[in-house]
C-alpha cells in the first residue's frame, strides 16, 4: 500500500511539475524582438535581397510578415509583382498542344 502511495505521490509531482514548465511564458528572443522592431521597408529589402539570391522560404517569411503588418497595403502590389501573383490568368485549355482559336480570334479553347 505504501508503494502505491508513493508511485502515486510521486505521478502527481511530476505531472504538477511538467504542467508549470509549459504554462510558464518564455522570454522574448533577442532575434524575435530585432524582427519585431523591423520597419516594413528593412523587410521589403531583406525579403528581396533573400529572394533575388533565391532563398525563397526566407523571403517568404518576410513577406508574409510584411502583408499582416499595417504596412500591407503598401507593399500588396510590390509584393504581388515579386512572387508572379500580380496578373490574373486564365486556363484557357488543359492540353495546350493545339489550341484553337475563332476566325476572329476572340475565343480560344
Amino acid at each position: 500500500m505504501r508503494r502505491w502511495i508513493a508511485a502515486l505521490s510521486l505521478l502527481a509531482v511530476s505531472a504538477t511539475a511538467v504542467i508549470t514548465l509549459h504554462s510558464q511564458t518564455p522570454a522574448a528572443s533577442p532575434a524575435s524582438s530585432a524582427q519585431a522592431a523591423m520597419t516594413p521597408a528593412t523587410r521589403w529589402q531583406r525579403a528581396t535581397d533573400a529572394w533575388e539570391a533565391g532563398e525563397y522560404p526566407p523571403a517568404l517569411e518576410d513577406l508574409r510578415a510584411l502583408m499582416r503588418s499595417p504596412a500591407a497595403g503598401d507593399y500588396l502590389e510590390r509584393v504581388a509583382l515579386l512572387t508572379g501573383e500580380l496578373y490574373s490568368t486564365i486556363e484557357l485549355t488543359t492540353d495546350g498542344r493545339n489550341p484553337k482559336i475563332s476566325a476572329d480570334g476572340q475565343f480560344a479553347r
